[in-house]
């Protein structure tokens, strides 16, 4: 069965590593993620857009910095620019991987200096695992960046396929034919779209006989929330290897994603055989150690 393997710190540092820096003798690591830039007034948070963004890094592992640069656009009708942010003092974590936090920084745009920009109570995490898949060791990688621009435009980064594992998805019976299901080996994988999101579901099982498949919802359209965002259809056809079910349609499909994109919450109803199940489920994108049993 698939494990989930946390890695240590000096783990993380080691699996980055790109190559030693021979004039300055520091070992750097380049780093780089796309996807979209929730951007909003300072409290306002459900009258925003999703702007595409990439982040480009390299971390001095000997000097604990870490050089940013990220292209996106940060007003409503705005052309994308590049800033720089220079080298930005990292911490290593106690749960593992890396914290940021800076007051202020004034970046480069566009290569130049600039007042244009003036970036305040940047917040960045960064956090690697291994999962054992058939064998192989897979890399998946975690980001959180969060800012403010100007005093006056929120930024929260939204990776653009984030996975959420998810302890338990419980799944009730509501014409009380069949007793509860539990599952631990559901995980929910989003594909970003900028109004609306793609939606996977792996190892999806809703009763004891039901085979495990994957499920995929398409173009699931999203709004946003204080807290994030919501991600909802009162009707949603599942796909089975691109072939959709119309006679499984979930009903009132409903995921809250929340903590900078890192936590979501999701329920929704399944006709299966004359009965209707309803399912649920807490996730996160950070994983926790697996039961042995499973």
């Amino acid at each position: 069965m698939k494990k989930l393997f946390l890695l240590l710190s000096l783990i993380f540092t080691l699996s980055l590593t790109s190559c030693l820096d021979n004039e300055s003798g520091s070992v750097i690591a380049n780093d780089s993620f796309i996807g979209f830039n929730k951007i909003n007034k300072v409290g306002n948070p459900t009258d925003a857009q999703f702007k595409a963004a990439s982040y480009k890094m390299a971390l001095d592992f000997t000097k604990s910095t870490i050089e940013l640069e990220i292209n996106s656009a940060y007003e409503e009708d705005g052309d994308a620019v590049v800033l720089n942010l220079g080298k930005l003092p990292f911490k290593m974590s106690a749960e593992g991987g890396y914290t940021i936090a800076v007051d202020q920084v004034k970046p480069k745009v566009n290569g130049t200096e600039s007042g244009r920009y003036i970036i305040t109570d940047f917040k960045g995490k960064i956090w690697v695992y291994y999962k054992n898949v058939g064998g192989k060791l897979e890399e998946l990688k975690i980001y959180e960046f969060s800012y403010i621009i100007n005093n006056v435009t929120e930024v929260v980064a939204y990776t653009h396929q984030p996975l959420f594992h998810c302890p338990e998805t419980k799944v009730t019976d509501q014409n009380g034919k069949m007793p509860e299901f539990k599952t631990s080996l559901t995980q929910f994988e989003l594909t970003y779209n900028p109004t609306s999101a793609n939606v996977r579901i792996i190892n999806a099982k809703f009763a004891e006989g039901m085979p495990q498949m994957d499920m995929t919802l398409t173009e699931v359209p999203f709004t946003f929330t204080p807290n994030g965002l919501r991600i909802f259809a009162e009707k949603a056809v599942p796909s089975v290897n691109d072939t959709p079910f119309p006679q499984f349609t979930f009903q009132n499909f409903t995921m809250n994603v929340y903590g900078n994109g890192s936590e979501m919450t999701v329920r929704f109803t399944c006709p299966v055989k004359g009965s209707t199940y309803a399912v649920e489920a807490q996730g996160s994108v950070y994983p926790k150690k697996e039961d042995p049993k499973n």
